[in-house]
């Protein structure tokens, strides 16, 4: 197949599935499905194609509500699962795809200004995000795969 320098995974929905007692599991695990095993599935369709590259990355777009040791505010059982689970699936992606060559990291793009991010409110555009996403992914070295940080870089507690 064609080669893949970077392979970028995005993949997210999840507004709130409801209060304990009244959980929308339905949508919850729509919500999985979506965020944790389409990326997967993504991936596991063109690693060939990434480990044939010169680059050879793989950036899952994850998010600091997966990160258990941030969680302060509870709810949001879905999302927070389904990027939690992400980011343990990109962590055994690095280790096992490290003997080829290629560099797993997940990404939080941060509160970005668009109607599926942070909404009006927040303090990121979309093109600073992604400039700044750029950037640290081109300073990534092989060493640094299996990373879950910032759109700039800065490491995010598991």
């Amino acid at each position: 197949g064609t080669p893949i320098d970077l392979l970028l995974s995005n993949a997210g929905i999840g507004l709130e599935t409801g209060r304990i007692g009244s959980l929308d599991f339905d949508y919850l695990q729509r919500i999985v499905q979506t965020n944790t095993v389409g990326p997967l599935k993504l991936v596991d369709t063109l690693v060939d194609n990434v480990a044939a590259s010169t680059l050879r990355r793989i950036v899952m777009v994850s998010s600091r509500m997966g990160s258990i040791g941030n969680n302060l505010s509870g709810g949001h059982y879905g999302y927070r699962a389904s990027k939690a689970g992400l980011n343990a699936i990109g962590r055994s992606l690095a280790i096992d795809l490290f003997p080829r060559g290629i560099t797993v990291a997940m990404l939080h793009p941060g509160r970005v200004n668009t109607a599926g991010g942070g909404g009006a409110d927040a303090p990121l555009s979309a093109e600073h995000s992604v400039q700044a996403m750029r950037n640290t992914i081109a300073r990534m070295g092989n060493h640094e795969t299996g990373v879950f940080c910032t759109y700039d870089g800065q490491s995010i507690p598991w």
